[in-house]
């Protein structure tokens, strides 16, 4: 399963994990590692932000439960503040993905990145003062949407709500379990 970090450990060698994050921004990707600089695994290049960002909520939903997750990043660039002011546009509804990789000593990507959560961005809101510039990211995990009805998109309601003055599902309770006759000519 893993092949490259078990002959590492097997070897005697110093295997160290960390921790990837995957935002899939309207206007791009953006990729960080909780570490410093850059570091090249899974066919991509993540930016390190450190001890600059922060997690919390990141845990298994039980019951019916879906936690609500939050990133907290720091000292952020200007291309970030600009995610930040087009956030309904840039964030609301967009995947994110908190992955696992294993590092040698060398800090270099052994084996594939281990996916441990996934769920969908909801609000960004962000602080731009003279000395701190942060942002907050709440998301939620996949299983928000379970209780969601499967057939909802077929109700009248659903229906005007996606296109106002629509009148298509209008008569579609009052045709269940009727008998229609053609006319046979």
């Amino acid at each position: 399963m893993l092949p490259l970090t078990v002959s590492e450990l097997a070897a005697g060698h110093r295997v160290q994990a960390a921790t990837l994050f995957e935002f899939q921004f309207a206007s791009g990707t953006q990729r960080f590692w909780d570490g410093h600089g850059y570091l090249a695994a899974g066919g991509h290049e993540w930016q390190g932000f450190g001890e600059m960002g922060s997690v919390s909520g990141l845990e298994q939903s039980r019951g019916l439960g879906a936690p609500q997750t939050t990133f907290k990043l720091s000292g952020v660039d200007s291309n970030l503040l600009s995610i930040a002011v087009n956030s309904a546009a840039e964030v609301t509804g967009r995947p994110c993905a908190v992955h696992l990789q294993f590092l040698s000593s060398a800090y270099t990507a052994l084996d594939t990145p281990i996916a441990i959560w996934a769920g969908t961005m909801d609000t960004l809101s962000f602080v731009a003062g003279v000395k701190d510039q942060s942002i907050t990211l709440s998301a939620e995990t996949l299983f928000v949407d379970r209780v969601r009805a499967p057939w909802g998109l077929y109700t009248d309601t659903d229906q005007r709500a996606r296109w106002p003055g629509d009148r298509g599902f209008e008569f579609m309770a009052s045709l269940l379990y009727k008998t229609v006759n053609w006319l046979r000519g």
